[in-house]
């Protein structure tokens, strides 16, 4: 019989290696494969940065922020524009290549008092962060938990590093309430799966593949065709002795998001069971779901925003994506900011 904690043990490598391998051959699209997710992704993030005090209020006193599975930098940007000279701005994320990606965006912020943190990288896995106990003061992770294989291991390494009265802000993750209802999931898939086949880009990919030409890449940007992604994977993975046969596009997808599509019962997270079995005794200054028309509603804000409103009034937690912004107990330097929240 297997011993299964050795057999996890292999399955989260499997799955952090793949979403190592899958980004790093992603990173130069990313953004503008997620431009529409970031256009709607920012107004939680400008809500968030305008908690941090301003610097000039607080002369003598510094903040330690930290972007988790930063991407290609689009939170850090954004939090790190509200903090001085005097305060840390640490980006981590798994990929040398992201972390390369941000450190370069980052040096092209210009600000007219020249007070601009400087950005420090940090290679890491979120479950086990090289970082001190109590030292930081607000962790900001954008969709990216349901990436990691063990999400409440993550959740407990961000309470370890918070300082008391720390914040924590995670963003859009996919709620399973919203793909645990047969109704609900059906509408949000139906629309994605109806803007895919309406995409000039897609259809434009199955024209070439129709009469033989290379689809390698897209018509539209560098990002690689899945078959393409699934072979670079693939030949890694074995050269690695990670997995003794190949996988298919499907199932390296699957592990891409463990917790979204290769989620074995209910696609997402319930966001209050994980802040009753992980942090039960932080204060929730907001929780929401949002995007209930899926990816597909994000293509028009004006949309995105009339579907959210109608549907929040008779189905307030049924939104595909839930977002927190929550407070560790404590004396923090936040709280005189925490108004701007509301």
């Amino acid at each position: 019989m297997p011993n299964p904690i050795a057999s996890n043990k292999i399955a989260c490598t499997l799955v952090t290696r793949v979403n190592q391998l899958f980004h790093d051959l992603t990173q130069a699209s990313f953004d503008s494969e997620h431009r529409y997710r970031h256009r709607v992704e920012r107004l939680f993030w400008n809500k968030v940065a305008n908690v941090i005090p301003n610097p000039s209020r607080r002369p003598h006193q510094s903040l330690v922020v930290v972007d988790l599975a930063c991407g290609t930098g689009f939170a850090t940007q954004l939090l790190g524009y509200r903090l001085g000279s005097q305060d840390q701005l640490i980006a981590i994320d798994v990929t040398e290549s992201a972390l390369k990606t941000t450190a370069r965006r980052w040096a092209s912020i210009r600000r007219s008092d020249g007070m601009v943190p400087q950005l420090e990288r940090l290679a890491g896995d979120g479950q086990a962060l090289a970082l001190a106990d109590r030292c930081v003061d607000l962790v900001a992770m954008n969709a990216a938990l349901h990436h990691v294989p063990d999400p409440k291991a993550t959740l407990r390494e961000i309470d370890r590093i918070l300082k008391p009265g720390g914040w924590f802000a995670l963003g859009f993750e996919p709620n399973r309430t919203h793909f645990a209802s047969p109704p609900m999931a059906a509408l949000s898939r139906g629309l994605d799966r109806a803007a895919w086949y309406a995409s000039p880009r897609q259809n434009m990919r199955r024209v070439r593949r129709f009469l033989g030409k290379d689809t390698s890449k897209n018509q539209y940007t560098d990002a690689p065709d899945h078959d393409v992604l699934a072979a670079c994977i693939n030949e890694q993975l074995l050269q690695e002795g990670i997995i003794t046969e190949p996988l298919t596009s499907n199932t390296l997808l699957d592990l891409v998001d463990p917790h979204a599509r290769g989620a074995e019962d209910a696609a997402g997270f319930d966001p209050v069971q994980l802040l009753r079995d992980v942090m039960p005794d932080y204060i929730v200054h907001r929780l929401f779901s949002s995007d209930y028309l899926g990816e597909t509603g994000r293509r028009s804000v004006i949309v995105r925003c009339i579907a959210d409103a109608a549907f929040r009034c008779f189905l307030p937690q049924h939104g595909s994506l839930f977002c927190w912004m929550i407070r560790k107990p404590g004396p923090s330097l936040f709280e005189e900011c925490r108004c701007r929240l509301r």
